[in-house]
């Protein structure tokens, strides 16, 4: 069963234990570097640095380290956009707009989550669900809020965009580029 990510700062995601940790992220850089269904058990012990039964007595299967791998980055966005939200004005309109851009892109705090849960949850439907689960409550929440649900449609899908990107491992912005990026966001988020 996979233990749940506690919050340590405002926006930080991290894990329950550094053994834990040290596991997902071996995994991380396998699916990046092979994709999920070529992911070995050995392997990510040997890579951080654990022994077999270390790894079965965190994940006693393959696939319930990847789901612990989807499940994390899941609830690490929720956190972050959570965190983002609190930061933002209470009568701004766009809280929940802004807090999405600000949690999903905002110091690049998942770039190290995404390619590997999205690579992960494409080559194993149910694990998808998860993170369409997610998606279609965004998209909900949208619908409902007061937002221009057009223009809040375009952030939310150039958000979409944006994690695809870092699943597809496309380079990225320079921080520069980043950081106008994130501003054109909020823009549109204060017009929507």
């Amino acid at each position: 069963m996979a233990r749940p990510m506690k919050a340590r700062g405002a926006t930080d995601c991290d894990t329950a234990s550094s053994t834990r940790a040290r596991l997902l992220e071996a995994a991380v850089k396998i699916v990046r570097e092979t994709g999920g269904t070529r992911l070995r058990l050995d392997e990510v012990a040997h890579r951080a640095g654990v022994s077999k039964g270390g790894l079965l007595y965190h994940f006693p299967s393959k696939q319930s380290l990847l789901s612990t791998l989807v499940a994390d980055y899941v609830q690490c966005m929720e956190l972050r956009i959570a965190a983002a939200s609190e930061a933002i004005d209470d009568s701004d309109d766009a809280r929940a707009l802004k807090a999405r851009i600000v949690g999903l892109l905002g110091d690049n705090g998942l770039a190290r989550w995404p390619g590997a849960a999205l690579l992960v949850a494409l080559a194993n439907p149910p694990l998808m669900e998860s993170i369409r689960g997610h998606i279609v409550s965004d998209a909900r929440h949208l619908i409902a809020s007061d937002a221009h649900c057009a223009r809040a449609a375009v952030v939310a899908l150039a958000l979409d965009g944006v994690m695809l990107r870092e699943a597809l491992d496309v380079p990225g912005f320079s921080g520069e580029q980043h950081q106008a990026l994130v501003d054109q966001l909020m823009k549109l988020a204060d017009e929507a």
